[in-house]
C-alpha cells in the first residue's frame, strides 16, 4: 500500500517536467525481484502511474491543459497555481486511499540492500527544479505584465530546463549520452512528435470553433 503511494507520487513529480516520458522512467525502475512480489503487477503499476500522471496535468507547468486554461479564462498563474495544486494533492490522496485497504494485506519481503548512493539527494534536486519552475513563473508576472500567463509559463520552463541541462556538463560520459539521444532516441520519436503536434492543432481547433467563448459564458456565474 505504501509502495502504491510512492509510485503515484513519483509519477506525479516526474510527469510535471517529463510529461508522458515519466512512464518509461518508472517502468524501468522496477527490477524483477520487486515485480515478483507484487500481486497483479500490470494492474498495480498502470493504476498507480495513471493516477499520479492524471493529477499532474491539473497544475504541471507547460502542460497543454494548464496553458489552455490560462489562455481561455484569461487567468494569471498566481491565481491558478494554489487551487490547482490543492486539487492534484486531493486527487492523489483519494486515488491512493482507495487502494490502500486492499494492498496493505500483502506484505513485502524486507530488502536489506542499502539505497543507491546519492538517491535522496537526486530526489531533492528533482523537487527543487520543479519548485524553481513554479516560483519563477510567479516571479515573472510583475516583470512582464504585458505578456500572457501561458507565454510566461513557457519562458520559465525553457530557461530553467536549459540551465539544468547546462549544469550536467561535467557528468561522466555526457557526450556518449548526447550522441545516443541524437542517433537512437530522436529518430525513433516520430510518433511522439506527431502526438504533440496533434495536441496543439486540437487545442487551436477548439478555440477556432468558439469553445473558449462557450466555456467563458458557462464559468462566468461561478
Amino acid at each position: 500500500g505504501v509502495l502504491y503511494f510512492l509510485v503515484e507520487l513519483f509519477a506525479h513529480l516526474l510527469c510535471s517536467i517529463l510529461n508522458i516520458g515519466e512512464v518509461i522512467v518508472l517502468l524501468s525502475s522496477f527490477d524483477q525481484k520487486l515485480t515478483d512480489q507484487i500481486d497483479d503487477y500490470p494492474h498495480f503499476v498502470s493504476s498507480a502511474i495513471s493516477r499520479g500522471h492524471s493529477a499532474a496535468f491539473l497544475w504541471a507547468p507547460g502542460s497543454l491543459t494548464v496553458l489552455m486554461t490560462l489562455q481561455i479564462f484569461d487567468m494569471e498563474w498566481s491565481q491558478y497555481m494554489l487551487p490547482a495544486i490543492g486539487l492534484a494533492v486531493l486527487g492523489m490522496a483519494i486515488g491512493g486511499a482507495t487502494q490502500y485497504p486492499r494492498l496493505r494485506t500483502y506484505p513485502m519481503a524486507k530488502d536489506k540492500q542499502a539505497p543507491a548512493p546519492g538517491s535522496f539527494r537526486k530526489i531533492a534536486v528533482l523537487a527543487l527544479v520543479i519548485l524553481v519552475i513554479v516560483c519563477s513563473v510567479s516571479f515573472l508576472e510583475p516583470l512582464l505584465p504585458n505578456v500572457s500567463g501561458g507565454e510566461r509559463l513557457i519562458l520559465a520552463v525553457a530557461v530553467v530546463s536549459a540551465v539544468w541541462l547546462l549544469s550536467q556538463c561535467r557528468t561522466p560520459n555526457l557526450g556518449g549520452e548526447v550522441k545516443k539521444f541524437a542517433v537512437d532516441t530522436l529518430p525513433d520519436s516520430g510518433s511522439l512528435s506527431a502526438f504533440f503536434i496533434s495536441m496543439g492543432l486540437f487545442s487551436h481547433a477548439l478555440q477556432y470553433v468558439g469553445l473558449d467563448a462557450v466555456l467563458n459564458r458557462a464559468a462566468a456565474p461561478l
